[in-house]
């Protein structure tokens, strides 16, 4: 059996995320400690706990791979999907593309990330639609598009 307490990922949504701890409830020092824990966390922002369910609502900044990786230090974190099961595609995705956006800002050194990589390659491709004269040709628009919206400042 593991040492760390076991989270599940109830949801998650863009600086939101909800975990449950099953096995905690009603443990109100367990959640005294988690909140003095996670405080430590430079990317969370507000941390909302409810002993008597044994949720925890968490508000962060950043990424949330990231965020879900700051995490995993300190608990050992189940990804449930809406049906209850656990989702590792999903995991296996955001794992990859985290350490993919790492090793790119290694190599760029941090001056590029995944996310403008991605901006410039649509933005190219499009360009390049428009180049060959397909100006009646939707992909050129929705790759531009797609530029944009990687490119613009989240809020």
């Amino acid at each position: 059996m593991s040492e760390k307490p076991l989270a599940e990922v109830v949801h998650s949504l863009k600086g939101r995320l909800r975990l449950r701890f099953p096995t905690e409830k009603r443990n109100q020092d367990f959640f005294q400690n988690l909140l003095d824990r996670l405080s430590n966390i430079e990317s969370i922002r507000s941390i909302k706990v409810n002993p008597l369910t044994g949720s925890v609502l968490i508000h962060y900044d950043g990424e949330l791979a990231e965020t879900i990786q700051r995490l995993e230090e300190k608990f050992e974190i189940n990804r449930v999907g809406m049906n209850g099961k656990e989702e590792p595609l999903r995991k296996t995705i955001l794992t990859a593309t985290y350490r993919l956006d790492e090793k790119i800002k290694k190599f760029f050194s941090y001056q590029l990330d995944l996310k403008t990589l991605l901006a410039l390659f649509f933005l190219l491709l499009g360009l390049n639609e428009i180049r060959k004269g397909k100006w009646s040709s939707p992909p050129w628009y929705f790759t531009l598009m797609s530029a944009i919206t990687l490119l613009r400042p989240s809020k």
